[in-house]
Parts: structure tokens; sequence; C-alpha cells
């Protein structure tokens, strides 16, 4: 799915730059995988695409509820309970129900890099949170241990020791990958 969407986005660079940089855009389409035209100038221009009403209002839900936990994060980081936003733990509650259907879609882990967190708890109540503008939250320092790679906490049973340092799950299958990729080589 990344792969399609880098694909999308340089194909659409490509057709909306060529324009101005006629010759470079010519050598970008020579290496682009797929492509059935020898010339980027025949191509026609990109067109717009309308997105769903339905996925318009859910984004903007979204990023109303991404404003309540930068702000929150913001009033722990000014009182000295977390550093930076990667030490914290965050409790989350939303009311409106379609917005929390998607949220339970989605992998905690995933929610988490996109809050930059190291923790995301979705709760089934509010009591004790403190009131957002779309949600109810709240934020804590994470009691775990710090990825000496990517910085996010994660408890102890998610580590593991690479060269004398401590990282995650996830940074730990990066370099087994990268090392084995360097041993086919």
């Amino acid at each position: 799915m990344v792969q399609k969407l880098i694909y999308e986005v340089l194909e659409t660079s490509m057709r909306l730059l060529n324009p101005i940089l006629p010759f470079t855009m010519y050598e970008v389409n020579k290496y682009l995988p797929g492509r059935k035209v020898d010339n980027p100038t025949y191509l026609s221009y990109p067109t717009t695409v309308e997105v769903e009403e339905k996925l318009d209002e859910l984004y903007s839900s979204f990023l109303k509820l991404r404003d309540d936990v930068l702000k929150v994060l913001e009033n722990r980081r000014q009182e000295g309970v977390i550093g930076s936003s990667q030490e914290a733990s965050l409790l989350l509650y939303v009311e409106d129900k379609t917005l929390s259907e998607a949220l339970n879609k989605l992998d905690l882990k995933e929610l988490a890099r996109l809050f930059i967190v190291s923790k995301v708890t979705l709760v089934s109540a509010s009591n004790g949170l403190e009131k957002g503008e779309v949600s109810y939250l709240s934020v804590k320092k994470h009691d775990g241990h710090k990825c000496l790679r990517c910085w996010n906490y994660e408890d102890a049973s998610h580590m593991h020791e690479v060269d004398g340092e401590e990282v995650c799950d996830r940074c730990y299958e990066a370099i087994k990958n990268l090392e084995e990729q360097n041993d086919e080589k």
C-alpha cells in the first residue's frame, strides 16, 4: 500500500513538473516501472479525486482528536511530567461512535506512532480523564525502558539487547532484517 502511494505521488509529480523540467522528468519516466509512454509530455495532467464525505468528516474528527492529544501532551511537558511526547503513555476515550470504531480498527502501535507517543490505551469510560474537544484523555509517563534506536518506551518484555544497547521489538526486527540483507550480499 505504501509503495502504491509513493508510486502515485511520483507519477503525479512527474506529470506536474514536466512543463518546467522536461529533460529531468524524461529521465524519471524512463526509470519509473510500468511506464507505457516513451515521453511524459504525452501524458495528460492529473485529475482531482473526489473524497467521500464520510471519510472527510472522519479525517476532520481525527485531526480534532490529534489536537486534543497534542494539547494535553504539551500541558504535561510544561508540568514536568514528561520530557518528550515519546515518554508518554496515553489513555483515550472517544464519545463519537464513528471515530471510536475507526480507532478500534487500528493497531494500537500504529495509533501510538500517529500521536508520537510510546503507548495508547483505548478505554471504555471517561472516568477520571481530562476533557478535550472530542475526547477524554490522560497522559502519564511510560514506566518502561527507552529504546536507544527509536527513543520510544517499551515494557521490559519487549526489549532486546543488540551490541550492548536495549532496543524494542520493532527496531530489533529492522536490525535483524538489515543484517540478513547484508549477509545475502
